[in-house]
């Protein structure tokens, strides 16, 4: 199994794993990168395609869902995260990988498993999480909860 996880947007962050939970890397792309890096191959005769990503061929996806609130000052303005999740999606369900959608909220439970310290001001106040590092993190809270990987003991 290969995994890629998503944290999707204008600068969507990914995160590559192994079948064994390894991390191979991860980053940041553009959505006009992300359309370039991301594609469904045929290389052979019978007319199976699979979901590729930089040349991996990708088993399963997980991505961050979101869901626009119009309530909030994001509702009614551009969703660039709603555009990668489609052409995520897209291409997943072409090449029949499974995609599974987490909370945004998953990804604080992630941080203990793997001890990552929320990033601060230097006031104390939380701060964004980098993108490639939720996409990671997203990643983590699969793998753990598919028995591929342990947390940290506590």
């Amino acid at each position: 199994m290969t995994l890629l996880a998503i944290d999707p947007g204008k600068r969507t962050g990914w995160a590559l794993f192994t079948q064994d939970g390894e991390l191979v890397r991860k980053g940041v792309l553009a959505l006009d990168e992300l359309s370039a890096t991301m594609y469904a191959r045929d290389d052979n005769l019978m007319g199976d395609e699979w979901f590729c990503f930089n040349d991996w061929r990708i088993d399963h996806v997980v991505i961050e869902n979101y869901v626009n609130d119009p309530g909030t000052p994001q509702g009614g303005q551009e969703n660039p995260a709603a555009e990668v999740i489609g052409a995520v999606c897209y291409v997943a369900k072409r090449t029949g990988v499974p995609v599974v959608r987490q909370r945004a909220a998953d990804m604080h439970h992630a941080m203990k498993f793997v001890g990552y310290e929320e990033p601060k001001t230097r006031s104390g106040r939380k701060k964004h999480v980098p993108d490639e590092d939720s996409a990671y993190l997203h990643g983590v809270y699969y793998l753990v909860g598919r028995g591929l990987m342990k947390p940290l003991p506590l």
